[in-house]
């Protein structure tokens, strides 16, 4: 009797040892799990999809640059003769519709301590309903994340949005190719030929004519 005691207590301890090793690796990997799925969380900025962008605008080299959408199709608002290309048009504003950030900071200090009192960019969205004005500051020297914020909001986030290759861009860079029409010289070349060659058959055969009245 009392060695079938001290086994069902031997069994009770190892029991509750794997009930408590359960718990613990189920409480870990929760754990685990949720500071993934922070850290995989972005903040959208722009609520809205790209087709809904009727507008935006930026600064390149202190100029001013907008753009207009009207019947599907881009303008340059300043002078709407220039042709912009349009594939180059619908990536940017596919790239601002997409605007995220990956961090929010916490207690923020002044916007001077993130370059955002003097913004390097400001951005502009303009949809039927809302406009978005996105404020880009300076990069932070551990992640190389730029600093971002809202104007009508006091958060300040971190993006590893790369500005420097989607919205610092020139409005050459936007401006389509115009197809040029060049003339080859080698065919030149040889209509040229083919000419003196017929010029100098024409003479030959005046010079045979001239020789046959003469006998």
């Amino acid at each position: 009797m009392k060695k079938q005691i001290k086994q069902f207590l031997v069994l009770l301890v190892l029991l509750i040892a794997c009930v408590a090793v359960f718990v613990v690796l189920f409480l870990y990997n929760k754990r685990q799990q949720e500071r993934e799925e922070e850290e995989n969380k972005t903040i959208s900025l722009i609520q809205a999809d790209s087709e809904d962008i009727t507008a935006f605008s930026y600064y390149y080299e202190g100029d001013l640059l907008e753009f207009t959408k009207r019947e599907n199709k881009w303008y340059y608002t300043a002078d709407e003769t220039v042709t912009l290309d349009q594939d180059t048009m619908g990536n940017m504003v596919r790239s601002l519709s997409e605007m995220e950030a990956s961090e929010e900071l916490e207690n923020p200090a002044a916007l001077s301590e993130y370059g955002l009192d003097e913004p390097v960019n400001t951005i502009t969205v303009m949809t039927e309903g809302k406009a978005y004005v996105v404020l880009v500051g300076g990069i932070n020297g551990i992640t190389g994340q730029y600093y971002i914020k809202l104007d009508f909001s006091d958060e300040i986030y971190l993006t590893d949005t790369d500005y420097d290759s989607k919205f610092w861009v020139s409005l050459e860079d936007l401006t389509a190719e115009e197809e040029s029409e060049t003339v080859d010289d080698t065919e030149f070349v040889d209509d040229t030929e083919s000419l003196d060659d017929t010029e100098e058959e024409r003479v030959s055969d005046t010079e045979m004519v001239s020789d046959t009245e003469m006998d």
